[in-house]
């Protein structure tokens, strides 16, 4: 395995048990990485008795909790996991990622913010599962 591959692995093992806080019904994830180092991450929190309605995203949480500065030359990793898994009895370094991410996307809200971060304060990439 390479030395990029292994970091990668590190950084979706961390997005997995910062997801895994999540009291949101649908487990998101994010965290911002720069110069291979995490600067921010976040869960989706729900605020409301509905949950659904009234939710704090992954992505937006990590966006907030970062410096602006730190956001130029970094990227957003977003994970959804896969809530029929009982992520205590799995060893998450040893397992197909396929089978415990779901297919993510950025909501309506999120995506101008996102927009934004890329346009002016330099975030490069994003990636969703």
């Amino acid at each position: 395995m390479s030395l990029l591959s292994k970091k990668l692995l590190q950084l979706l093992i961390t997005a997995i048990k910062i997801a895994r806080k999540s009291s949101h019904r649908c487990k998101h994830g994010a965290i911002i990485v720069k110069d291979g180092k995490i600067v921010s991450r976040g869960f989706n929190r729900c605020l409301g008795v509905k949950c659904g309605l009234q939710s704090y995203h992954a992505e937006r949480m990590a966006l907030f909790n970062c410096e602006r500065r730190d956001l130029k030359n970094a990227d957003l990793y977003v994970i959804r996991l896969n809530v029929k898994i009982d992520y205590d009895s799995i060893d998450i370094s040893h397992v197909n990622f396929n089978s415990i991410f779901e297919n993510s996307k950025p909501c309506p809200k999120c995506t101008p913010m996102i927009v934004k971060c890329m346009d002016k304060y330099g975030l490069r990439k994003v990636y969703y599962s």
